[in-house]
């Protein structure tokens, strides 16, 4: 998936639970380990072995504007617990930050609004600390899924959207596809 902008991110929570989309940012700012989860994604980022990732990237980046390596690793090797986000990847292109998310898994009713709000905070840091433009988010899902606990509460999520605005959402996307297709 390709998020264009920032507007398509809120769009995503219009129908998100707003107190999830609160937890998922904390867990992206927090370096200690909430009492949901297994892992920080706040400290992973912030605090991993010692190093901000985040600001080492701004310096990579800082040092070598066109560079193939800001590139942040989330797991290690041989951990019994894996974060489901596996790798952040900056690119400047055009003088536009482009930020690709990997996940390993990812509970995309509950989790993803959450978790791409909180991307989308983390890009815009990156972005301004390098006077550059926001670009897209290239999200990539290896494994993507919804609880059955969340099943009713999707599908009503997908009979509240309108054949119109769901046709508009799916010209979109065609949209962006070719855009990006094209601009290889």
């Amino acid at each position: 998936t390709r998020l264009a902008s920032s507007q398509g991110l809120h769009g995503l929570a219009r129908f998100a639970d707003q107190n999830r989309i609160t937890l998922m940012k904390k867990k992206y700012t927090f370096c200690g380990v909430l009492p949901q989860y297994k892992i920080s994604y706040g400290k992973l980022l912030y605090e991993n072995n010692g190093l901000d990732q985040i600001d080492w990237v701004i310096n990579r980046l800082r040092g070598k504007r066109e560079t193939k390596s800001a590139t942040i690793g989330l797991h290690h090797a041989g951990d019994p617990v894996l974060s489901c986000l596996s790798m952040l990847d900056f690119k400047i292109r055009n003088e536009r930050l482009i930020m690709t998310a990997i996940y390993r898994s990812q509970n995309v009713f509950a989790s993803q609004p959450g978790n791409l709000l909180a991307l989308n905070e983390v890009h815009a840091k990156v972005a301004s600390a390098l006077a550059c433009e926001i670009g897209p988010i290239e999200l990539f899902v290896a494994s993507a899924h919804i609880y059955e606990r969340d099943i009713q509460a999707a599908k009503h999520v997908v009979d509240s959207i309108s054949p119109a605005e769901s046709a508009r959402h799916a010209w979109r996307r065609a949209q962006m596809s070719f855009a990006h297709k094209s601009a290889r």
